[in-house]
């Protein structure tokens, strides 16, 4: 039995476009965001009679969305001076998406493009 070629790449590219563990954006809220800096290190050395000192610092962006059933608090790093996290208004209305395996948040920007955000912590919310 042969199967023609074309169905057997349609199947191939149905398997590639949509994951068997495929998951959906489901709506959230802005609750809070903070700029975390921590200065890692500091090196000194001389020029002429002064002691020039520089320091290192680790600069992220820290998120904090609340949907139906979780609070998830999420963090941006901001490696360059020109990085810019992502624009938002807190306490307005978007898109969220949690992947649990890889430890990171899909969100929706104000600007309409998907940002890709570190999973930090998150917290079911208490059924009343």
């Amino acid at each position: 039995m042969r199967i023609p070629l074309f169905v057997f790449w349609g199947a191939m590219v149905v398997a590639v476009v949509a994951p068997a563990g495929a998951q959906t954006y489901q709506d959230g809220t802005w609750r809070d965001t903070e700029r975390l800096t921590k200065v890692t290190g500091s090196m000194s050395h001389v020029v002429g009679n002064s002691v020039m000192t520089d320091t290192t610092r680790s600069v992220k962006q820290q998120y904090v969305i609340e949907t139906a059933d979780l609070m998830i608090v999420a963090t941006q790093p901001l490696k360059w001076r020109w990085s810019h996290p992502v624009p938002l208004t807190v306490n307005a209305p978007m898109r969220v998406l949690i992947d649990s395996e890889k430890r990171r948040v899909l969100v929706i920007g104000e600007d309409g493009k998907e940002y890709t955000l570190d999973l930090a912590k998150k917290i079911l919310k208490e059924k009343h």
